[in-house]
């Protein structure tokens, strides 16, 4: 959905107030007016036209849907690899705001991977995982937008347990 918000709840920032957001209420639908945690809120810029908004929307709910069948919970570890479209950036700041303890995400140029970081990512190692010493080496959710000859070297054994 794509609105302006309105009235922030109690416990939210009123820099919301009136804002130019792109959400996600959960169900989807066509409203006037919808309710949905402020996490599932990002802002638009101003300049951003109708369409783009739009763009930015699908890859908002395919990100959501990823990270939730991912099972992404606050405290884990996020790689993205490929983060300069727009799924990679909206991943970046989705896993940000939903509490990561790091947020990694490999892209090129590294004018792009200094956008990331505005956006909450922690390490931007190159395109095979190097060149950030501090980075980690394992991740609980990895968002794997693109593929290549080095992609198994990103991957960890996840074993899920009722």
């Amino acid at each position: 959905m794509g609105c302006h918000a309105v009235s922030p709840g109690d416990g939210v920032d009123a820099s919301w107030n009136g804002r130019r957001v792109r959400g996600f209420s959960g169900s989807g639908g066509y409203v006037e007016r919808a309710v949905a945690p402020v996490e599932r809120f990002l802002p638009l810029p101003s300049g951003l036209s109708a369409t783009a908004a739009v763009t930015l929307g699908s890859s908002y709910a395919v990100t959501h849907f990823g990270l939730h069948h991912a099972q992404f919970a606050p405290g884990e570890t996020v790689l993205v690899r490929g983060g300069a479209g727009s799924i990679g950036i909206t991943a970046v700041h989705l896993a940000a705001r939903g509490g990561a303890a790091a947020v990694a995400v490999t892209t090129s140029p590294a004018e792009r991977g200094e956008r990331l970081r505005r956006l909450g990512a922690t390490h931007v190692p190159d395109r095979d995982g190097r060149g950030e010493e501090e980075a980690p080496t394992g991740h609980g959710v990895i968002i794997g937008v693109v593929a290549g000859k080095d992609m198994s070297s990103f991957f960890v054994r996840i074993v899920l347990t009722p």
